[in-house]
């Protein structure tokens, strides 16, 4: 049976509420104990190296996937009213007990000639995406567990290199989902989980980037196709990180997309409904501040 990402979003974004609330004890209608702090000691600012491992599809409703390995250098500052993390840019606008406003950041990696449902088609560059983000949190800000909702709206611009620099826009993304954050239920053995359910959307625009397939580039098997805007993926993700000492840490991820009723489901060039990402990173903190500073984030 095709599987229904839409009806499922209340039940996946429930199913994030019911493990939050399994596996924090409540304390007077909050999600973490009563004598938990409410906030923690941080360096600055710290610099280090994200070393990850990952297989991640050509794009959502492609069958071919790609293994990336390759370290990225990040920067974390938490001052009172910036503050960056591997997140991206936060509290820039608003940041209060229950809201927060951000700039969200996400992206696709580029999809070469290698890409059998594309035979034939030019390569697509790597897309970044920029963009404000809403989060509701609704049981209250903590560093040690949040339970909240995001919404986000994103520009977007493919970026390629090939005869020089160039970057183009691409079009609107965005999404509404539920996050639940969780680190008391294993401070001790320093340990922190994630849980995360949503919808992305899309123009139509972006979804063509993708999708569409022009009368240059059509065949028999397939054909001419034009993609409209709405529905872009439902997905469920997790992920758990250890905390070796404040510099080292060690993680995983996982993630599952369906695209089963995107707007594109009909494209020539989506050949299977359902995809996995999972991944595996070493945390390195070269660099930090000498200075510390009470920090609310989870990160």
């Amino acid at each position: 049976m095709r599987p229904l990402p839409l009806r499922l979003l209340p039940a996946l974004c429930l199913l994030v509420a019911g493990v939050a609330a399994a596996a924090a004890p409540a304390a007077g209608g909050k999600a973490v104990p009563a004598t938990a702090p409410k906030s923690i000691a941080a360096p600055l600012w710290e610099f280090g190296l994200y070393n990850f491992v990952a297989s991640i599809p050509h794009y959502p409703g492609s069958d071919q996937s790609q293994v990336y390995a390759f370290p990225t250098p990040f920067f974390t500052y938490r001052g009172k009213y910036l503050r960056a993390t591997r997140e991206g840019v936060r509290g820039i606008f608003y940041q209060g007990p229950y809201l927060e406003t951000s700039l969200s950041l996400s992206g696709n990696p580029p999809v070469n000639t290698s890409n059998r449902a594309r035979a034939g088609m030019p390569g697509l560059d790597a897309i970044g995406e920029i963009g404000p983000s809403v989060k509701w949190f609704f049981l209250g800000r903590h560093p040690l567990d949040q339970l909240y909702l995001q919404l986000s709206a994103r520009a977007a611009a493919s970026i390629g290199f090939s005869g020089g620099a160039q970057m183009r826009y691409q079009g609107l993304a965005g999404g509404l989902g539920a996050v639940y954050l969780n680190r008391s239920r294993f401070l001790a053995r320093h340990v922190r989980f994630h849980l995360g359910a949503g919808l992305n959307f899309a123009d139509r625009e972006y979804n063509g980037y993708f999708y569409n397939v022009s009368p240059t580039y059509a065949t028999p098997e397939r054909p001419v196709y034009r993609s409209a805007a709405g529905l872009s993926d439902a997905y469920l993700s997790a992920s758990v990180q250890y905390d070796l000492n404040p510099r080292v840490s060690f993680g995983s991820y996982a993630r599952w997309d369906t695209v089963a009723d995107a707007v594109f489901a009909d494209s020539p060039l989506v050949k299977q409904t359902n995809n996995f990402v999972v991944g595996a990173v070493v945390i390195l903190r070269l660099f930090r501040s000498s200075t510390m500073v009470s920090s609310d984030d989870f990160e």
